[in-house]
């Protein structure tokens, strides 16, 4: 659970930190989702993004579907040429979808302590 919780917090080196303790206390049968939180973090982590944008960013995009009352159902990271694009999708419809786009687009204009250079995220409706 320590490993679901910093991932979605966005403390992804905790992940791996909590992931060396499993393999010290010999825990080798871990769930596909925790594997898939670990791989995650580790692309996460080969990127050249400080660590620190990423609590803030889980903080923001938390708020956003509190705000909307939709539920994050999954995130997938993308490694890619220019940097790492995130997909998070919810259980909104469409049109929800595309307001809380904007209000993500809205909501990191005024954010000056938030370098995204090379990180890319966006909603999507759960497929």
């Amino acid at each position: 659970m320590s490993i679901e919780i910093a991932f979605h917090a966005g403390y992804f080196s905790d992940v791996l930190l909590y992931q060396s303790a499993l393999k010290k206390l010999k825990k080798d049968n871990i769930s596909f989702t925790t594997e898939n939180y670990i791989k995650n973090a580790q692309t996460i982590l080969n990127t050249n993004l400080p660590e620190s944008i990423f609590p803030k960013m889980a903080f923001l995009l938390e708020s956003i579907c509190l705000v909307n009352q939709v539920v994050p159902k999954q995130s997938a990271f993308f490694n890619l040429e220019d940097g790492l694009f995130q997909w998070v999708e919810t259980t909104a419809d469409v049109g929800t979808t595309v307001a809380m786009n904007f209000e993500l687009a809205e909501a990191l204009a005024i954010r000056e302590d938030l370098n995204l250079d090379g990180y890319t995220v966006a909603f999507r409706a759960f497929q």
